[in-house]
């Protein structure tokens, strides 16, 4: 279903450079997208059409995250506290802008009315397995795309996830704090 994800085949050619013409390729490739008479996407074809508007939207922000992955260095070495979390916040609008522009080009490829895809995502995020398998499929797309080899021992691997997820979380609560206290309303 994904098999493009993980690598390529042995009859398969590399990806195009350019994501939306990724994109068009992989799209092509699937074939048909079936949908149900309410015209919201089928499940196996929903999770291949987010597994390609996924990997391609990453594939397009990939220059932009490390540009910002040098900037939130640069601002974590000073201690500017601010800086990194207004930082974190650019690097996350601009990936969902990339996601966002590959989704709607990908609904164009297909002729699929973006209404509709809105209402698969709120249909099936509804269903606690079904959102589960969406979750999975969207890390693990992601997680395709980092080519970086692991040389550690699996305890040291395991303690730095540990770590990287309290960080992850203490910034996600920061930014959740920064949002409640600067509403308009608690102003």
């Amino acid at each position: 279903m994904l098999s493009y994800l993980f690598g390529k085949g042995k009859d398969e050619k590399s990806e195009n450079m350019d994501p939306e013409l990724a994109m068009r390729e992989a799209m092509d490739n699937h074939g048909d997208f079936n949908c149900k008479i309410d015209g919201t996407l089928e499940l196996e074809d929903f999770l291949v059409f987010r597994g390609i508007v996924m990997r391609q939207g990453s594939r397009k922000f990939e220059p932009k995250r490390l540009e910002m992955n040098a900037k939130k260095l640069e601002l974590y070495k000073a201690k500017d506290q601010q800086g990194y979390v207004q930082c974190f916040r650019e690097g996350q609008a601009a990936f969902n802008k990339c996601v966002l522009e590959i989704t709607n080009k990908a609904c164009e490829w297909i002729e699929l009315d973006v209404k509709n895809y809105q209402l698969s995502i709120q249909a099936y995020m509804e269903d606690e397995k079904i959102r589960a398998r969406v979750t999975e499929t969207d890390a693990t797309v992601r997680l395709a795309l980092d080519n970086t080899p692991i040389t550690q021992d699996e305890k040291t691997v395991i303690e730095a996830s540990k770590y990287k997820f309290t960080l992850d979380m203490e910034m996600y609560r920061k930014l959740a704090s920064l949002k409640y206290t600067t509403s308009p309303q608690a102003q």
